[in-house]
């Protein structure tokens, strides 16, 4: 028997989509999913089609992923029927004055149920700052534009797994393209002072969740103790150790558990090192290592310890668990950077009392807390506060990118590792005009020993690292704290080309130390990259990766900044940072490169360039020394001027900047 069709499906009207140039992409269809959202915009009239901003990458393959929503609400199919169904605003909302969303105009729909518009909606944040047109020019906006009638392309169903489904069992598909949202910069209209709230992106109402501020907190205590509520009651504001008169003799001791559960991972972590373990092996055992660190760390220097998390009578022997209080650890360290009025500790011992009254009798502090990251209140104040929801922390979800001002991707380079070799004369036919002149180096001719020291320059006086300035013509946003932008990519594994062996031994490895993924000479093992205003953590496997604009990249020659992402027993995937976390180094913008015998870390100065963010200075630490002289060498190769000075100064230099540090989130958070 057939499936009775729903009022819904009988109006429902596909609707065209065209991209920035006036092409024809394809045609949005329906979606096997049902929600009030879906539900009510599948009966509204279509009033145009939809128009993807212009300079904006948009293909088949980016439509066919909005019918693989990462979400129960399908936020990404739902965005494209706003554009055709809702009013067009004459005052765009703060993300969209931007324009760095997908689509071209700001569109809003004029119901409680919908709070964002398009733009927002597709990367589900929260949206503000936006009113209508007048009617006469919104009826000018919703006549159709004159579109060549093309039959719509196929659509595409290959591309790149999605992170957040199982590798097995899914239909492959393109990743989506959307820029994650990210914080407001100082000065901007508030949430609150918008009425609209942004909503968590998973589950039914969500947006309808009472915020967690200091409005709500019913905690009260003496000066010493937790007097209110029963929740909370006889818990000590100071924190405790097993010689506090509080602690419980049942309750076992974490850091002697921990550092036992730490020290067998160790052991497996370098029995697999020196077995050659397969590489998922590897990376599975350091994952634990990383775990295992940052609860010694949070048990050594947190504002708490987790037995003295909610009262006595509702603690439970399983919260001790390695995993449970990494998962506690994991999500106090989220709610650092998160949007909200009040303490971490204090913002999640309220949540908890919000769980224990509502499940009463069936609540259990182990499970609550070790499900803590997809719980749908942390998920909207991380929505909120410009971070993504997709099963996993944003800074690693790996996705397609195809913004301007990115490297090419791996889809575009058949070998994502190598750099074709061309001939001089070749390079100076292609040299492109963002590629610093060599006239203007100081440096004799690079040698082709890659593990060489570069020449030395002359000692210099130096002053203090420069910090980032907003370029002209550029909005703050892009500097203000925000989720990673990512893009999806794999590395694709290659036999080793002979040279690149005979390079094996003169300074350089052609594999990967922890996944055994393939390298080359345009690769280099960086330890950590900072700026001002932000740094890498050293935690992630990363590599700055040259990629020249004649092997399909389009941003000029360009250091791409790449973090492994996940080992699998068949591939390697990596990844790079969302916007507007920017860590590729650009070679037009490098003014020089500072260097010091006997430090890993190097300077580089930089310049303000078009359509990039000026962020100052960046700094760089190696992994190996060899690494360090062969990237110093590749920059002379090129024309930048390089500078030596003494270690005290790199090392001063490398101490006083000290920005904050991107967390490190395993992979299966």
């Amino acid at each position: 028997m057939s499936k009775p069709v729903t009022p819904a499906e009988e109006h429902f009207a596909g609707v065209d989509v065209y991209d920035g140039s006036g092409q024809l992409v394809g045609t949005v269809r329906d979606i096997n999913l049902e929600n009030k959202w879906v539900d009510q915009v599948k009966m509204l009239p279509i009033k145009r089609p939809v128009e993807i901003r212009p300079g904006r990458k948009f293909t088949a393959e980016n439509l066919e992923s909005i019918y693989e929503p990462s979400d129960a609400k399908g936020a990404k199919w739902l965005s494209c029927y706003i554009q055709a169904t809702g009013e067009v605003q004459g005052q765009p909302c703060h993300t969209c004055t931007k324009n760095v969303g997908v689509f071209n105009c700001c569109v809003l729909l004029a119901n409680d149920d919908f709070r964002r518009c398009g733009n927002c909606e597709w990367n589900r944040q929260g949206c503000n700052g936006a009113s209508l047109l007048p009617k006469s020019r919104q009826s000018m906006g919703e006549e159709s534009p004159s579109r060549p009638k093309t039959k719509p392309p196929p659509l595409s169903t290959g591309g790149f797994t999605p992170v957040n489904n199982s590798a097995s069992g899914q239909k492959a598909r393109s990743p989506t393209e959307d820029e994650k949202p990210r914080k407001a910069p100082k000065g901007t209209p508030s949430q609150a002072k918008s009425g609209r709230n942004p909503a968590p992106e998973s589950g039914h109402g969500a947006e309808d969740l009472e915020e967690i501020n200091k409005s709500v907190i019913e905690f009260e205590d003496d000066g010493k103790v937790f007097t209110k509520p029963d929740f909370m009651a006889g818990v000590p504001l100071e924190k405790i150790s097993p010689e506090h008169p509080y602690w419980d003799k049942d309750w076992p001791p974490l850091a002697p558990l921990t550092t036992a559960t730490l020290r067998k991972w160790e052991g497996k972590l370098e029995y697999h090192k020196q077995a050659e373990s397969a590489a998922a092996s590897k990376f599975l055992a350091n994952r634990q290592v990383n775990r295992g660190n940052a609860i010694l760390e949070f048990l050594r220097d947190g504002e708490l310890h987790p037995y003295q998390l909610v009262g006595k009578k509702y603690m439970t022997k399983g919260l001790g668990s390695y995993d449970t209080v990494f998962r506690l650890v994991q999500v106090l360290g989220e709610l650092r950077k998160f949007q909200i009025d009040i303490t971490p500790t204090q913002w999640l011992r309220h949540r908890l009392y919000e769980v224990w009254k509502e499940k009463g009798d069936s609540f259990s502090l182990s499970k609550t807390v070790h499900n803590l990251y997809h719980d749908p209140k942390v998920s909207a104040v991380r929505a909120k506060s410009g971070f993504g929801n997709i099963g996993r922390p944003s800074g690693y979800r790996m996705e397609k990118d195809e913004q301007p001002r990115r490297a090419s991707r791996g889809a575009k380079r058949k070998e994502p590792h190598s750099t074709p070799n061309k001939s001089t004369s070749q390079q100076q036919r292609r040299k492109s005009a963002s590629e610093p002149k060599a006239g203007e180096s100081t440096e004799t001719p690079a040698t082709e020993e890659p593990t060489q020291e570069p020449a030395e320059e002359p000692e210099q006086v130096h002053v203090a690292i420069a910090a980032p300035t907003t370029p002209k013509n550029t909005s703050t946003a892009k500097v203000a704290h925000g989720s990673p932008r990512q893009a999806k990519k794999q590395r694709v594994r290659s036999d080793p080309d002979p040279e690149d062996l005979v390079q094996e031994d003169e300074g350089y490895t052609s594999s990967d130390s922890f996944s055994g993924d393939h390298v080359m000479q345009v690769d280099w093992r960086v330890h950590q990259v900072k700026h001002a205003k932000i740094s890498t953590n050293t935690c992630v496997t990363q590599y700055w990766h040259f990629v020249d604009p004649d092997d399909g990249g389009d941003d000029g020659y360009l250091f791409e900044h790449q973090v492994l992402k996940d080992v699998l027993p068949t591939r390697v995937a990596w990844g790079v940072y969302k916007e507007p976390y920017d860590f590729h180094l650009r070679l037009a913008e490098i003014t020089e490169a500072t260097f010091a015998r006997g430090s890993l870390h190097v300077i580089i100065g930089t310049k303000d360039i078009p359509n990039v963010v000026f962020r100052g200075d960046l700094m760089v630490a190696f992994k190996r020394d060899r690494t360090k002289r062969r990237f110093l060498t590749f920059l002379r190769s090129k024309g930048i001027k390089l500078v030596r000075t003494s270690e005290e100064y790199i090392e001063k230099a490398w101490k006083d900047m000290n920005p904050e540090v991107l967390p490190y989130y395993d992979s299966d958070s």
